[in-house]
């Protein structure tokens, strides 16, 4: 019998390619499975999905997850629980029905993919099975220049980090450019059982091959695949957005770190009054098929507002999914005195309180459900209680010096100053000589 602390589903049901084009386990793992070298070897350029799935590198991750050992990799997933937090961990394995907190061992061997795991822990990680959920990164071009974000994932940050000798990578990653990978990632398509296709940039809407790949599903009639993106926003249409109702179901994540004016500050280039009043538009267009999801991750730049943006899901009704954020980790949350912190306890009490007077009734929370809005927001205030209440790290002096580099950095290239969005931070950045 697994371990419920260790074992998970994923690596028999998904897979994640990265934006250079190489394989990776889960979109969640801190690091890859494999020697970082053997990137241009593990990569859709270089091999099928189908290949990947039963390679050396897959089948000893799955080996190790009916170990006692905590992975690596899944430091993002241990953290999340340590906190409260629903784990991509805990979702995942509830697709295959187990109950990770409640009954683990009873719904394991009940499962209906409990023959498939036997079957891998007997020959060593093989598995019979092909992918159901897909979560492809597309490379890492993007309008936009976050603060928590890197030149991986964005093209402006490249390009400005490489103009100050931070970066030796090119400007733009594409890897659906290279015409071998897009045929062999098309060509896995057609032959894989996909239930469910997550896609993240850079920022999808302005890559032409995301475009392109949305019409080849429709073209080639694969309707049954639940579809989701992830989205600034920046760029977004309706008549884009028609063209995702055609599958079974659609999440549209829109990411959003604060309702008010420091999304713009975290953001950098975006606008968040501009922001809302499409959101406002959208909310208009859900339906059964078609749900809005506010995705973020919860930051030291973020806390100080972030009841706010769970009171605006609340009104709205619109589902939130947080990451809690890891890295950088100069701007996790407990970076901030812990003094500071306490400030923005009472709200979260507050507003869970008030959420739990309009309930009739607490459900189960699992996944997604615009049922469990309510419930999922009760948890999320639960989990910003727990954030804010860490102890400071050890290395909290180091932290705290990177954390004034990067904002003084960022801020003279986007013209921006940390006091105009962050009035009770006032102390702390003359603290950590931002002023």
């Amino acid at each position: 019998m697994p371990n419920k602390n260790i074992f998970c589903i994923v690596p028999w049901s998904a897979l994640h390619i990265y934006w250079d084009g190489s394989f990776g386990v889960c979109c969640h793992e801190s690091s890859k499975y494999y020697d970082q070298n053997l990137s241009k070897i593990y990569n859709i350029k270089n091999m099928s999905i189908a290949d990947w799935f039963n390679s050396d590198a897959m089948k000893t991750a799955r080996s190790k997850f009916f170990g006692n050992e905590r992975i690596s990799q899944c430091s993002m997933c241990y953290e999340e629980e340590y906190i409260g937090h629903e784990s991509k961990r805990y979702k995942e394995n509830f697709k295959s029905v187990i109950f990770t907190k409640d009954a683990f061992e009873r719904s394991y061997l009940q499962s209906p993919w409990y023959i498939n795991f036997c079957e891998s822990e007997k020959n060593k990680g093989y598995t019979n099975l092909l992918p159901i959920d897909l979560h492809i990164n597309l490379g890492n071009e993007c309008n936009l220049a976050c603060k928590m974000c890197g030149p991986n994932a964005s093209s402006k940050i490249a390009a400005i980090y490489k103009k100050n000798n931070k970066w030796h990578g090119p400007s733009r990653i594409a890897w659906m450019d290279d015409e071998v990978a897009w045929k062999n990632f098309l060509d896995s398509i057609d032959n894989l059982p996909i239930k469910r296709i997550h896609v993240i940039g850079g920022e999808p809407t302005i890559i032409k091959k995301f475009i392109e790949f949305v019409d080849y599903l429709i073209d080639t009639k694969r309707s049954e695949i639940s579809f989701s993106f992830t989205t600034n926003g920046t760029h977004l249409t309706k008549n884009l957005v028609k063209k995702f109702k055609y599958f079974s179901n659609f999440d549209l994540e829109i990411s959003l770190e604060s309702i008010e004016k420091n999304n713009d500050y975290i953001r950098q280039g975006s606008n968040i009054e501009i922001l809302k009043e499409k959101l406002e538009n959208l909310i208009d267009m859900q339906s059964n098929k078609f749900q809005i999801v506010i995705s973020t991750v919860p930051q030291l730049l973020s806390i100080n507002s972030y009841v706010s943006l769970l009171r605006y899901a609340f009104e709205k009704k619109i589902v939130v999914e947080s990451i809690p954020l890891v890295s950088p980790d100069f701007l996790a949350i407990n970076v901030l005195p812990y003094e500071l912190r306490q400030n923005f306890i009472p709200d979260f009490h507050n507003l869970k309180e008030e959420i739990k007077s309009k309930i009739s009734f607490i459900q189960v929370v699992n996944g997604r459900s615009s049922g469990t809005i309510n419930e999922r927001l009760m948890i999320e205030c639960d989990t910003m209680i727990n954030m804010l209440t860490q102890p400071e790290p050890k290395n909290v002096k180091e932290l705290r010096n990177k954390l004034c580099n990067h904002l003084k950095f960022n801020d003279f290239y986007f013209k921006l100053n940390a006091l105009d969005y962050y009035n009770e931070y006032k102390d702390f950045f003359k603290q950590i000589n931002y002023v």
